[in-house]
């Protein structure tokens, strides 16, 4: 998905780069609050998901403590290892995000010309 969000980023940069005048900037602007909205629905799914994996995972080391088996360490050692490369993915999906919004004030502006 993030791909996809770049595409999309770089499509708009073009767009709105573009001197021509035979853009219909309303279409334009129609297809902008479709892909921000599946973007969006995007984002929400994973801060769901993150934050799910990181609930278990705070669990998990609780439990660790209170059992004390070192056989258990391996729950949250996994949990771990899913846990960070959702955050990293989260925070890619949010600053995408950020930044399809200050292009779509840009694409705003230049529908109003």
């Amino acid at each position: 998905m993030v791909n996809k969000l770049i595409a999309y980023e770089r499509h708009l940069k073009d767009i709105l780069a573009s001197k021509e005048k035979t853009i219909d900037w309303d279409h334009e602007a129609a297809i902008y609050i479709r892909k921000v909205a599946e973007f969006q629905h995007e984002r929400l799914i994973h801060l769901i998901v993150t934050m799910t994996v990181g609930i278990c995972l705070c669990m998990s080391y609780f439990f660790l403590m209170m059992i004390q088996r070192i056989e258990l360490l391996v729950i949250p050692v996994m949990l771990t290892a899913l846990f960070i490369p959702y955050i990293f993915h989260y925070y890619k999906l949010e600053n995408g995000i950020q930044r399809l919004y200050l292009l779509g004030d840009k694409l705003d502006k230049r529908k109003e010309k």
